[in-house]
């Protein structure tokens, strides 16, 4: 179960990425690299509030480390 306030689509250019069970409440589209920041605890809760969300309101729901993000077995090298 997701810890968070919904579900979530995070969009990047390299992929797409969902948690939680249901239709999407929120999306938000950044950079592969911002999230992979933000996964790992650089990115303050205003720099992720800053990504460009489907409705404001959105942001100010989220936590600011999105650790909760399925992981992958599928080697990701630049």
């Amino acid at each position: 179960m997701l810890d968070g306030p919904g579900p979530l689509t995070v969009i990047t250019p390299d992929g797409t990425y969902s948690v939680g069970t249901d239709e999407p409440e929120a999306t938000v589209r950044t950079s592969s690299y911002e999230l992979f920041r933000a996964i790992f605890g650089r990115r303050s809760k205003s720099q992720i509030q800053d990504w460009d969300w489907d409705d404001p309101a959105h942001a100010l729901s989220w936590p600011p480390a999105p650790s909760w993000l399925p992981q992958t077995s599928i080697p990701l090298n630049d």
